[in-house]
């Protein structure tokens, strides 16, 4: 179940919702859990146990970490308890595929293959295996107390809005809110204008502008200009995809009293690659610097073990997002511009004026979305030198996609770019305007998904 749904839309959200508020108090939490539950057993009834399982071992870990005597080793255990299970399901069939490729490479293919049952991953397992190992580390650090109510620490891994695919919440962000929360009509109702821009960013504009390619590798068109246009479009549906579900699980969290982290902040203004991963699935990079950047030692340290942290993050976070080499490669990509500007901000780049820069940093963003679409090495490169021969095709690309189309595309752009000034701010006092705006959002987009097909978030297979 996807929250672009009309199952969940208008199925799902109203049963959970008009129970929740029936409920007295005491029980509402325990509902949540027990739809949340539901809610993931609907897309992996048969991971549903590993979910269970995974949150009761951490959930007693957590009971113990604190420990002067074991505590350390308890930590341990449990982070690589955590990895463990996050590295055998998401990957193990690509060092089986990359085991198999090399020992046909030097024996020959006469030499046997390894037998081996694809396995299948769970899904949301890159988010809620985070969330117990944040919970385990601030635990010992004594950054946060050991929750001892099974139920409220269960709610934490397990809560739908963020299940699936985050924002990746720290325990000490949410552990009074699950607690006790405050329930306002004023709160519901920016929950529901949240969902219904983050459903507008999803349907009218991530989904329309996926659209556009797919017009053209049904023609297999692999002109220059066709690419160039493909990966632009990858671009902004990459955005508004995520951003979406993200703004979609704020506003599910603020329905029911939860206030959770903003994960995007209009990455594509950012004048620099540093500036964009702190507005970019902001959430997990806040993870990686907690819990890997600072113990290295951060920026505090020579500059030669700054370069070698910041190449650590992003190979772990290129790693994170999957199991091939573009996407490591990915991640090396972007620690590589870190660090070049990390080398060189005080020098010259900070002298450079801030248009010249917000599009060559937009440039090195675009090219990292090419390196992360493209599955596998060879068809990267293939699509990289067919990009610079810049052999432009004789199709008529207007003729060929709607209007329709190209309208949410170039909305799409002009709201990527356009800043958030104080004019917008204030016009979201006006409730009337907002309500009418996100009833607006509601119906033309459950028009769309009534009228398509399945339509996944892309973060889902992360």
């Amino acid at each position: 179940m996807v929250f672009s749904s009309i199952i969940f839309i208008f199925g799902f959200l109203p049963i959970f919702l008009g129970i929740y508020y029936v409920l007295p108090w005491r029980f509402r939490n325990v509902f949540t859990l027990l739809a949340s539950y539901a809610f993931y057993a609907w897309g992996a009834l048969s991971f549903l146990w590993f979910l269970i399982g995974l949150t009761v071992v951490n959930y007693f870990l957590g009971r113990f970490v604190g420990s002067a005597k074991y505590g350390k080793k308890i930590l341990i255990f449990g982070i690589a308890l955590e990895i463990l299970a996050l590295g055998y399901f998401k990957y193990a069939n690509f060092f089986v595929d990359q085991l198999n490729g090399f020992r046909a490479y030097f024996f020959g293919f006469d030499f046997d293959p390894l037998v081996w049952q694809q396995v299948v991953l769970p899904l949301g397992i890159s988010f809620f295996t985070f969330h117990g190992i944040s919970y385990l580390v601030d635990v010992y650090k004594k950054h946060t107390p050991v929750e001892k109510n099974f139920v409220n620490f269960a709610l934490y891994v397990t809560f739908f809005p963020q299940l699936i695919a985050g924002p990746i919440v720290r325990y000490h962000e949410i552990a009074d809110q699950i607690k006790k929360r405050e329930h306002s009509f004023n709160k519901f109702f920016d929950g529901v204008f949240l969902f219904c821009c983050g459903l507008g960013m999803k349907v009218l504009l991530a989904n329309q502008i996926a659209a556009i390619p797919k017009i053209f590798n049904d023609m297999n068109n692999t002109a220059s200009g066709v690419l160039w246009l493909t990966y632009l479009c990858y671009t902004f549906q990459i955005y508004y995809d995520f951003a979406g579900y993200s703004k979609m699980a704020i506003g599910l969290g603020r329905m029911v009293g939860f206030e959770m982290p903003v994960n995007f902040n209009r990455p594509y203004l950012s004048v620099t690659i540093a500036e964009f991963w702190r507005r970019w699935h902001i959430s997990l990079m806040n993870f990686f610097r907690e819990y890997v950047y600072f113990p290295l030692g951060g920026s505090r340290v020579s500059m030669g073990k700054v370069c070698r942290n910041i190449l650590i993050v992003f190979l772990l976070s290129g790693f994170w997002h999957g199991a091939s080499w573009t996407f490591i490669l990915w991640g090396l990509y972007f620690g590589f511009w870190l660090i070049f500007e990390r080398l060189f901000e005080k020098e010259c780049l900070s002298k450079i004026p801030k248009l010249p820069r917000r599009i060559f940093t937009f440039m090195i963003v675009y090219f990292g979305w090419v390196i992360f679409s493209s599955g596998d090495l060879w068809t990267l490169c293939l699509n990289l030198i067919q990009m610079f021969k810049f052999n432009f095709s004789d199709v008529d690309v207007f003729s060929l996609v709607s209007s329709k189309e190209w309208f949410f595309f170039v909305v799409a752009i002009l709201i990527a770019f356009f800043p958030e000034t104080e004019s917008i701010k204030r016009l979201e006092r006006f409730v009337i305007a907002k309500g009418v705006f996100a009833l607006l959002l509601l119906v033309y987009a459950s028009l769309q998904l009534a009228a398509g097909g399945f339509n996944p978030f892309i973060y889902f297979r992360f």
